[in-house]
């Protein structure tokens, strides 16, 4: 969950899974997602109180809203700052006398 939610229907084959009595560590491996971001819907499914077949009887707007909300990302106004300076610095790599260090200052 480290920053996109997965596609609902992988959430939606999680929960089938789980009800079948798979492990966490299975479920990661037959869907391929990474285990840490099935242990942390696991956990949350948990928490709602309700068994996984329960949850399997929802549809997809009424799991949506039991999930929580995808974490968003703001990109600190020094990696737009670096994003800008980009194609000066591809210039500068195509030119003589290029050293990285030079780069690196210039960005410092």
């Amino acid at each position: 969950m480290a920053g996109h939610r997965i596609d609902m229907l992988d959430i939606q084959r999680i929960i089938q899974l789980k009800a079948r009595g798979e492990s966490n560590r299975s479920v990661a491996r037959l869907l391929g997602i990474n285990r840490k971001t099935v242990n942390e819907y696991v956990l949350h499914l948990k928490t709602t109180g309700k068994d996984f077949f329960e949850l399997e009887d929802l549809d997809e707007t009424s799991l949506a809203s039991v999930l929580p909300q995808p974490k968003v990302f703001i990109k600190p106004d020094a990696y737009q700052e670096l994003s800008d300076m980009f194609p000066e610095f591809k210039r500068s790599m195509q030119s003589s006398g290029f050293t990285y260090l030079n780069i690196w200052e210039q960005y410092r």
